[in-house]
């Protein structure tokens, strides 16, 4: 066989090699300029008053780290509104991205988005950053191409969203919101909210030059609890990986030293059982490396989502 004529042979399968090198430097480089822009904060260099710093330094309990953990310190934590001592769960991964922007960028659209008569404090720009976030939801390409379950519910802004624990957004749920000024308010939770993926520690309040926004979701709520239970009995026979119980995700917004600048911060984090179909046993299987991959581009997505919504109107 010619030289030639084997090389037709396999003409396909160099075609498809060469689209899959391409693709992955692609997504290589797409990656690289996004952290660039939108650069990795460790957990310790959050504010100290972070709900999800607070739930990793001062509520869970240290445990020892599995290979696919993102997180360098994995924790235990409670189940929400259980013993603070029955830590059947377990946050194995933690992602946190930050933007550097002008105050006065964000000023400009508190002013105009909350129709604000005065110069905001950093309070009220988490607010502002937040309504920019509900903005971002609704322009998502999900929800313009209907994908989503369903619609996002309209809010006049943030403010009105986090007026109740569970207010449904999106697939989150509102859960509170903290600053230096005033400690973690969880409002009056609505009827039919179902709870938290975990306990969260009170949080705020030490006046510092920050302010949070705290959501969660469940896995159970945004798929069939069959298909949670399938995988869960793979996994007791030998399936590597498992779902998530569900978990948290914070918006920040921080003043920087100088007074001219800020950062907003978005970090998640998820929660699984540790004793799944009630195993003695632990069970520290998660989901693989490639979705953890996926859900940090998610993060980046979301935090560029807001940055957009701020800069488009000023």
């Amino acid at each position: 066989m010619s030289f030639r004529a084997a090389l037709s042979r396999r003409k396909p399968l160099l075609v498809a090699g060469a689209i899959g090198v391409v693709g992955a430097l692609g997504v290589h480089f797409y990656r690289a300029a996004g952290e660039r822009k939108y650069p990795p904060l460790a957990l310790h260099d959050l504010p100290r008053d972070s709900a999800i710093r607070t739930l990793f330094e001062q509520h869970g309990v240290p445990t020892e780290p599995t290979r696919a953990c993102t997180a360098r310190q994995p924790v235990l934590v409670a189940p929400f509104d259980a013993d603070a001592d029955t830590r059947t769960r377990w946050a194995p991964t933690v992602v946190a991205l930050s933007h550097t922007m002008p105050r006065a960028k964000l000023e400009r659209y508190a002013i105009d988005r909350l129709k604000l008569e005065a110069k905001p404090d950093v309070h009220t720009l988490l607010y502002a950053a937040a309504t920019a976030y509900l903005d971002a939801l609704a322009h998502r390409p999900e929800v313009r191409l209907g994908l989503r379950r369903t619609a996002l519910p309209r809010f006049a802004d943030a403010r009105e969203a986090f007026m109740h624990r569970g207010t449904y957004v999106w697939d989150f749920n509102a859960y509170g919101t903290w600053s230096g000024a005033v400690a973690l308010e969880v409002q009056v939770t609505r009827e039919g909210t179902f709870e938290p993926p975990s306990a969260m520690p009170s949080t705020g309040g030490t006046g510092s030059d920050a302010a949070g926004a705290l959501l969660y979701w469940r896995f159970d709520r945004l798929t069939s609890p069959k298909v949670v239970d399938f995988v869960d009995k793979a996994a007791a026979w030998g399936y590597p990986f498992r779902f998530m119980v569900g978990g948290w995700h914070e918006l920040i917004v921080e003043d920087l030293p100088g007074g001219d600048r800020v950062r907003i911060t978005y970090v998640l984090t998820e929660v699984y059982d540790l004793h799944p179909l009630g195993k003695i046993e632990e069970d520290k299987k998660i989901v693989p490396k490639w979705t953890l991959d996926l859900h940090r581009d998610y993060a980046r997505s979301m935090l560029k989502g807001v940055v957009a919504q701020i800069e488009s109107s000023t």
